[in-house]
């Protein structure tokens, strides 16, 4: 049987880009491959069926082997640290561009003859292709049937604003303090939204502990704001299905010029949103720009005044609602269901595979 090597040094994370590699190892299992993840300790595998919507039951843990030795395939997320790798294909999946990961000194260079690069948006792809060198293709995230099938009107929908995305406070945190904020300044400028909840969901990691206590510490003063650490997959479902409005501020307030990885690089959820008719607002940089077409299918915005005053705004018009809605819906079923994103990864990995 032939043989796959995920190497995640971010598996525990159970975030977005765990979900897309391993739907991508997914893929490899149905095509007869043994799928093998690198990592210490068993326990993970029911972590991530019990948070991911990806079924990893026959999946395996490797202990041992981390440059590929005996595999036909490795995929690998990078820490910064590369190696020649065993392999007969080796790739590295990029998901952060981030320049410290991708050092270009002679000996990296070395090491990256033997490896292909990938990412999970243009915004990464671009940053990575100049880094290393080398051309870097994009192959997007699927959306689950399930989130596309928790799809209503937004008529039928309740008085929630919802942002889904782990709790921290590095790279391209989802600054749910800052969200806090805007919510309070929304209730306080426009009174059409007295009776709104502020809906923040989010993965906690013992290391950002910290910045999960000041969220919810900050979302105390209100007692319109729910904050939910961990939550199981069906409760984040079923947020989807019932909330009307959906925030991402992800990239507000930092140096992009400098520090590019910290915005969203794609940003899945603000997908999933979409999908399920949620009227979308994003941060205007990286992945959103790619995904949200501005004024048609969601929002984007420059600052939290802008993201206040747009929501108010927005909000006011119920038939424009409906039209967004509907078509956030449609973009999102033309680039990301399971179908596209399955040739996409045979495209790339198996039309020209020979091993």
């Amino acid at each position: 049987m032939k043989k796959l090597l995920i190497v995640d040094p971010y598996l525990d994370v159970l975030g977005g880009g765990e979900e897309h590699i391993l739907s991508i190892g997914k893929i490899f299992e149905e095509k007869g491959y043994q799928v093998n993840l690198f990592w210490h300790d068993e326990s993970i595998l029911k972590a991530l069926q019990e948070r991911l919507s990806i079924r990893t039951e026959n999946f395996s843990i490797e202990k041992n082997e981390r440059k590929g030795t005996g595999y036909d395939i490795l995929l690998y997320i990078t820490d910064g640290s590369y190696f020649f790798p065993q392999a007969k294909k080796n790739y590295v999946f990029c998901m952060y561009p981030q320049k410290t990961l991708y050092k270009s000194n002679l000996l990296n260079k070395l090491k990256w003859k033997n490896w292909n690069f990938f990412a999970n948006s243009k915004y990464t792809s671009s940053y990575i292709s100049e880094w290393v060198g080398k051309e870097t293709d994009v192959i997007y995230p699927y959306i689950p049937d399930e989130i596309f099938e928790r799809y209503s009107p937004i008529s039928s929908k309740k008085k929630v604003i919802l942002s889904v995305g782990r709790f921290f406070s590095h790279l391209h945190a989802k600054n749910q303090h800052l969200l806090i904020d805007a919510f309070n300044r929304l209730q306080k400028n426009h009174s059409m939204f007295q009776d709104f909840q502020l809906v923040l969901i989010g993965g906690v990691k013992k290391e950002d502990e910290n910045y999960f206590n000041k969220v919810l510490e900050l979302s105390k003063s209100n007692p319109s704001i729910s904050v939910m650490k961990n939550a199981p997959y069906e409760t984040v479902l079923s947020y989807y299905s019932r909330a009307s409005i959906y925030w991402h501020a992800s990239g507000l307030g930092s140096d992009l010029a400098g520090r590019p990885e910290a915005t969203e690089h794609l940003g899945i959820t603000i997908l999933e949103a979409m999908a399920c008719g949620l009227i979308t607002f994003a941060y205007n940089s990286g992945g959103p720009k790619e995904t949200i077409e501005n004024g048609k299918t969601g929002f984007l915005y420059n600052s939290i005044d802008e993201l206040v005053e747009k929501t108010a705004k927005v909000f006011s018009n119920k038939q424009e609602l409906a039209e967004i809605s509907k078509r956030a819906f449609d973009s999102c079923k033309k680039t990301f269901l399971y179908e596209v994103f399955e040739k996409n990864v045979e495209n790339y990995f198996f039309s020209n595979l020979t091993i």
